[in-house]
């Protein structure tokens, strides 16, 4: 949530998915190796700093334009994944009303829009998989 950046108020835990099928774009694998490599600060935020525009230029934003455009695409049919919105969130800026926009923790759209990012097959059993569950929690987790 916007107004709750200390994570003081959790209202709606979040879903995300693994996939097993695909390592290379499951969403947990890079979790695990940023934190394999800069470790877990549970008194700090997530990630280090604080101007966004400068993160988007790093992870080459630039690129990703110049790469759709070459494959005539239109980068502004895109929406680049928002570190503080999420993909069920993005899919949605159409609708009327803001609270309309928003998911809701464990809501069809939630559930059914982190599968497709985590690059799950809709057609298979494999879709319906469960999330990660972490079930011994301790200081650094």
């Amino acid at each position: 949530m916007m107004n709750d950046q200390e994570g003081e108020f959790q209202r709606d835990p979040r879903h995300v998915y693994t996939n097993p099928k695909e390592p290379d774009i499951c969403p947990i694998l890079p979790w695990e190796i940023y934190f394999a490599v800069f470790g877990f600060n549970s008194k700090s935020a997530l990630f280090p700093g604080s101007n966004y525009k400068v993160l988007l230029k790093a992870i080459g934003i630039a690129s990703v334009a110049t790469e759709l455009k070459n494959s005539g695409r239109l980068p502004s049919g895109y929406e680049p994944h928002s570190a503080r919105a999420g993909s069920s969130t993005g899919l949605g800026w159409d609708m009327p009303e803001a609270q309309d926009t928003y998911a809701r923790y464990e809501a069809a759209c939630d559930r059914v829009v982190g599968r497709l990012v985590a690059g799950l097959p809709y057609e298979t059993p494999v879709f319906a998989g469960l999330p990660p569950f972490f079930e011994k929690l301790d200081e650094t987790v």
